[in-house]
């Protein structure tokens, strides 16, 4: 189980940096709706193998990774969208206010 753990935190850094800039380089919202297909798409096949009753720890090892890799791409797209969508009148100094709200 320390394992599962350990994969889930391996995206964070190898990953996070490459995210940014990703995020930066494409479109954020599409970039987040993918990442968000992708781990609906690995966590559907849990409940499927345990169905099926094939459900293994390597096939859980591959969900955490994957999960947590598009969860880290995806917060580094949904972090810059934000400000993104607050009103212009909003400047600098009152972004974090308006984050808050």
């Amino acid at each position: 189980m320390a394992l599962l753990t350990f994969l889930t935190q391996v995206p964070n850094v190898l990953v996070a940096l490459h995210a940014g800039a990703l995020a930066d380089r494409v479109r954020k919202r599409p970039l987040m709706i993918y990442t968000d297909l992708v781990c609906a798409a690995v966590l559907i096949t849990l409940p499927l193998a345990a169905a099926l009753d094939s459900l293994s720890l390597l096939q859980l090892m591959s969900v955490a990774l994957v999960q947590a890799t598009a969860g880290v791409i995806h917060d580094a797209a949904a972090i810059s969208y934000v400000p993104k969508r607050c009103p212009a009148r909003y400047s600098r100094g009152r972004m974090a206010h308006a984050e808050c709200q």
